[in-house]
Order: structure tokens, then C-alpha cells, then sequence
């Protein structure tokens, strides 16, 4: 039980330090569950060998562990708010290589998946330093990554039907 608690204490802070806005699990029969941060009230663990999440509306929703191959902790830019539904980016094979970029970034996604309209790129503290909006339907963008300083950043990519997230760092 103590070693629950040590790591419910890490994915707790984890969603704080972050600025975390969805934690999905994703259970061993391929299923996902994404909840939105803001909206659990505490996570805890029984001792019959469950994971209850207790949202801010007090309704439980209960996890063997027996069940669950991993929990996201998605991390997010401050303030992001996508128009679209947002996925995570392991479900759509979302991919930004290399990382870390040095000059020229590529950006792709499942070819079975609508394809990229929109790129957009934050800073780490939620500041929109590049967005591109024409660009041609594909599921393999690139571009230049020059005008960046050396840092983290949160690339959001913007299909028909959804949106996505992916990290990086910038050399």
C-alpha cells in the first residue's frame, strides 16, 4: 500500500508540475479512459487492488490493476483549449522527429487518419510562437524549426476531426 501511495503522490504532482490537463489509462484489453485533470478531486488506491479516481462532482470510477497496462499523464501548454476533440498522440501515431530538432522538424500521423490542416507551436509557458494554417492535405508535414531558441515546446496538430499534442525540444 505504501508503494500506491508513493506513486499516486508522483502522479499527482506530475499533474501539477505540468500543467497537466488530461490523464488517460489505457487498460490491457486496448481500451482508453481520458479524464480531465481539473475535474478529479483524488485518486486512491483500495485494498482489494483498485485504482478510484473520485472526480469534483463525487462520482468514482473504479480500475483493477489487474486491468491497466499504463496511465498518460498528458501534458499540455497553459491555457490550451483545442476546437477540435484531443487524442493522444499514441492512438493517431503521431510522431515529431527528430527530437530534439535542430533545424528541420517532421511531423506525421497514421495514414488512416484525416489528414494535418493546422500546426500550431507554444512555448513552454503557453505563448503561440508559430502557426501554420494552409497547408497541403497530408499526413507528413514538415518544416523549419530556425526561428525557435533553444527550449521545450508543445506542437498541436489540427485535423478535420481532432487535435493532438506532442512535445519537444528545440537544441
Amino acid at each position: 500500500m505504501k508503494i500506491y501511495t508513493l506513486l499516486i503522490c508522483i502522479l499527482l504532482i506530475s499533474i501539477r508540475q505540468l500543467n497537466a490537463q488530461s490523464v488517460i489509462i489505457k487498460n490491457t484489453d486496448g481500451t482508453a479512459t481520458n479524464t480531465l485533470a481539473p475535474l478529479i478531486k483524488k485518486i486512491t488506491f483500495s485494498t482489494t487492488g483498485e485504482m478510484l479516481i473520485q472526480k469534483t462532482d463525487n462520482t468514482v470510477s473504479n480500475y483493477p490493476l489487474s486491468s491497466i497496462s499504463y496511465l498518460i499523464v498528458q501534458d499540455l501548454p497553459m491555457g490550451f483549449s483545442p476546437s477540435k476533440p484531443l487524442v493522444s498522440s499514441q492512438s493517431i501515431g503521431l510522431g515529431l522527429y527528430p527530437n530534439p530538432v535542430a533545424n528541420e522538424v517532421h511531423v506525421r500521423i497514421d495514414t488512416d487518419k484525416p489528414a494535418i490542416e493546422k500546426i500550431q507551436i507554444q512555448s513552454i509557458t503557453g505563448q503561440i510562437v508559430q502557426t501554420w494554417n494552409d497547408l497541403p492535405k497530408a499526413n507528413d508535414v514538415q518544416f523549419s524549426s530556425d526561428n525557435l531558441l533553444p527550449g521545450v515546446y508543445f506542437c498541436t496538430i489540427y485535423t478535420s476531426e481532432f487535435s493532438s499534442v506532442v512535445k519537444f525540444i528545440k537544441q
